[in-house]
């Protein structure tokens, strides 16, 4: 966990050093323009489409002011620009010709990316797997292989949260967020590239800092992460006391309560990232213009996407399992399983969905048999198996494999309280399981006699 974030940082601090040159062509007349004349060579700064849709123009200063000229008026010396480079030049170079900058607002925006990753790692709301966020760095670099033109130098970061929202935005600062429960969802690797160079879009076309200008000052917080500390620390609460007062249940760590606020439309509009539709759409458009002018980025083998992604998708499962939304959760689980990327884990939630949806033989026999999977999957002793598995036993009345199951389970809580772990109240209840099934055994024996 340190190196991930501590590679993090690394990536979130770049933009600390050295100011960023605009990028400029150089053109030769072909016709006298302003106060140049044919032959001469002047500075290009920024390009646009005429009204036509067809034809391009170029923009250059004269007697002080900003100019257009036609394509067909000035040969360009230095064309060679690269995919996102003319993305900037044809939407941003302008603005940035006329009002430079703005270094104290995007600091502002910066210090908002900031706090909002510090919180959020604080909260717990971090998804951490190594070999997810390397694939989302690699898919990132080979979309936008170069620094970002900002005011600084700067480079893409991906922050993934624990989340059932179906959420994507980006920061000004090039920090993209995305949420395990969008990852679930995405059928192929071109779906996730596509997402990708969407929020890379927002970033270069800069709709964060347009948003944030367009804001009324009086109407942004100050700092809106004291709203959503306090609401994160109410619920890291809650759930410490569920995680110190009984056995760890795999799951209660998402802090779900706070990571509504965190994507909430609030927040968004506060950093910039409340999109408009016309936003949308032309960050849509860049995407797809990118995807079809380099498509060998898009790799077709799906179970290699899948794989990258199974870390995500079952995260997202078991949030949706502590959602009750238990058909949702299991499709996910068995996407996997389909695919032959099941864990131990994902066998336990397939076990315990089952269990909470039907309660007939066949599908009582069916969790018994997810969770042998587990225990064949499982590297090492898996405890919690035991307590669903004395479930099962205990609802199909054979009560001697479920006192069993409750006792090698209790066994593995005592010796997690030799080491001293709080467990104690965890072990009293597998104490009132044991009592209460061998009590049931006992009835069902008297009756049969």
């Amino acid at each position: 966990m340190h190196k991930f974030v501590f590679s993090f940082i690394l990536v979130l601090l770049t933009g600390l050093v050295g100011a960023q040159d605009v990028i400029q062509l150089k053109g030769v007349l072909l016709r006298s323009a302003g106060e140049y004349a044919a032959g001469d060579t002047i500075t290009l700064v920024s390009q646009r489409m005429k009204f036509d849709g067809i034809t391009k123009q170029y923009g250059y200063i004269s007697y002080g002011n900003r100019k257009f000229i036609d394509e067909d008026r000035v040969t360009i010396l230095n064309p060679e620009m690269d995919f996102w480079e003319e993305v900037w030049f044809t939407n941003r170079a302008d603005e940035i010709t006329k009002v430079g900058w703005e270094q104290e607002k995007r600091q502002e925006l910066y210090e908002d990316a900031m706090d909002y990753y510090t919180t959020a790692l604080k909260n717990n709301l971090i998804f951490e797997d190594e070999l997810l966020s390397d694939y989302l760095y690699q898919l990132t670099l080979a979309i936008h292989p170069f620094e970002m033109l900002k005011e600084r130098q700067r480079n893409f970061s991906i922050l993934v949260l624990k989340s059932p929202e179906e959420t994507s935005f980006a920061f000004d600062n090039g920090m993209i967020v995305l949420t395990t429960g969008l990852l679930a969802t995405l059928k192929t690797e071109e779906q996730l590239i596509h997402l990708l160079a969407e929020n890379i879009s927002h970033v270069v076309l800069e709709h964060n800092l347009i948003n944030f200008n367009r804001a009324l000052k009086a109407e942004r917080n100050a700092r809106i992460w004291g709203t959503i500390t306090a609401v994160a620390a109410a619920t890291a609460m809650a759930v410490d006391e569920v995680n110190t007062g009984r056995w760890h249940d795999y799951g209660l760590a998402a802090d779900l309560g706070a990571s509504v606020y965190f994507l909430s439309r609030n927040t968004r509009s506060n950093i910039g990232a409340e999109y408009t539709m016309e936003q949308r759409n032309l960050a849509n458009k860049t995407a797809r213009q990118f995807l079809r002018t380099y498509p060998e980025v898009v790799n077709h083998d799906e179970i290699a996407f899948i794989t990258q992604l199974a870390p995500a998708i079952s995260v997202a499962a078991w949030t949706q399992f502590h959602f009750k939304h238990y058909g949702t959760a299991y499709q996910m689980i068995q996407r996997l399983e389909d695919h032959g990327l099941t864990t131990d884990m994902d066998y336990f939630l397939m076990s315990r969905i089952i269990r909470k949806q039907y309660n007939d033989l066949e599908s009582n026999q069916l969790a018994l048999a997810y969770i042998e999977k587990g225990r064949a999957k499982s590297w090492e002793e898996f405890p919690e198996l035991y307590k669903e598995e004395g479930l099962i036993y205990q609802r199909l009345g054979e009560f001697d494999k479920a006192i069993e199951a409750f006792s090698n389970y209790r066994n593995h809580l005592s010796s997690l309280r030799d080491k001293g772990q709080f467990v104690d109240l965890e072990l009293r209840s597998i104490d009132q399981f044991i009592q209460r099934t061998s009590n049931l055994s006992k009835r069902v024996t008297e009756k049969q006699e």
